[in-house]
């Protein structure tokens, strides 16, 4: 109750600031919107907006959390999917159909467990029946069983959807979002495994074999990829460039890849991969910021100037660049501009009281 009528309160009478366009774009603003980004930007505003347009779109990139899940390959922080227009697109309706599935299933268990309310648990071989705990639940009763996915799916759906995108947040799709949702799944996989070996312990010895390699196989399989990803990360320039040769290039990553280059003062590459960042889509601040900073390091400060400068008319309210670009005024003894720039956002600076 405390949720939803704080809800219907920040829809209303708190929505100071366009609650539901969480991305703060505009395509009217030609200064964010370029004529060669402003089909991304409707698609975001149009996303940011939309409740049944995020509701299509968490329901396409469910098949990708599942094929992460199932086989966690080239995985990369920037990841990005189109933003759907229709219900008929084919990754929504595969999501739909398993939908459709689980909740027919979940039905029929409902129905058939309020059959079988009476009666005693089935025999248990005596192997199941000296196991431990999570032994014998997998003896018992196969609605009993079911419960346990059921309750493994719910905390899958459960806790997958404060980042779902039903409420706007900073990114549609992400690996991490994955952590704690995945618990469900590999439990369902952990009941499916433990009744396979207990379905095959008095099976034929070349059964038993054969599962054992199997399950070693995708061991040393996983682990080889567990120990080739934390290679990946094991510095911010590796990972950062093994990302853009994942994904397609994007202005977050070159601009992180720039200021890990300018971390360990390669300077001629931070320039150059803020400048890529800066063309693939100049409509963030921090591009421009950040040059500058390497550009002041270098002495270069007439071209500092120009990237802070350029920093504030994309975003005026990016006041990191406005106290560098006060201080560059301070330096230059340029006080009168420094105070115009600078005391309207900070009227506490002892520049501001001295007047």
């Amino acid at each position: 109750m405390i949720s939803v009528i704080y809800l219907f309160l920040r829809l209303t009478v708190l929505n100071f600031q366009n609650t539901l366009n969480f991305y703060g774009v505009d395509p009217i603003r030609s200064n964010l919107c370029s004529a060669q980004r402003l089909d991304l930007c409707n698609q975001l505003e149009l996303y940011a907006t939309s409740l049944p347009v995020r509701l299509m779109t968490f329901l396409k990139v469910l098949p990708i959390y599942g094929s992460i899940l199932v086989w966690p390959n080239d995985l990369h922080m920037e990841r990005t999917v189109d933003i759907p227009t229709t219900i008929l697109d084919p990754s929504i309706l595969l999501s739909l159909s398993f939908i459709s599935i689980l909740a027919g299933f979940f039905g029929w268990t409902l129905i058939f467990s309020s059959r079988k309310l009476a009666g005693t648990s089935e025999p248990r071989t005596r192997a199941l029946a000296t196991c431990l705990p999570a032994g014998r639940r997998i003896g018992r009763r196969p609605w009993e069983q079911a419960s346990v996915v059921w309750g493994a799916a719910g905390w899958f759906f459960i806790s997958i959807l404060p980042v779902s995108g039903i409420i706007p947040i900073s990114q549609i799709l992400a690996e991490h979002f994955l952590y704690l949702p995945s618990i469900g799944f590999f439990l369902i996989v952990s009941l499916f495994i433990t009744t396979l070996i207990f379905k095959l312990i008095k099976s034929e010895k070349w059964q038993r074999i054969s599962l054992f390699f199997v399950f070693c196989s995708l061991f040393f399989l996983l682990l080889s990829k567990t120990i080739r990803q934390n290679r990946v990360w094991r510095d911010p320039i590796t990972f950062y460039e093994y990302t853009l040769s994942k994904t397609a290039a994007t202005a977050r990553v070159y601009n992180n890849l720039a200021m890990a280059y300018a971390d360990v003062k390669n300077h001629d590459k931070a320039i150059e991969n803020y400048q890529k960042s800066i063309t693939l889509g100049d409509v963030y601040p921090n591009p421009h910021y950040n040059l500058g900073n390497t550009l002041m390091e270098l002495g270069r400060v007439e071209e500092a100037e120009r990237e802070y400068k350029r920093a504030l008319e994309i975003d005026p309210s990016f006041h990191y660049a406005t106290l560098k670009l006060g201080q560059m005024f301070i330096d230059q003894e340029k006080i009168d501009d420094a105070k115009k720039l600078v005391c309207p956002v900070y009227p506490t600076l002892p520049l501001c009281l001295n007047r």
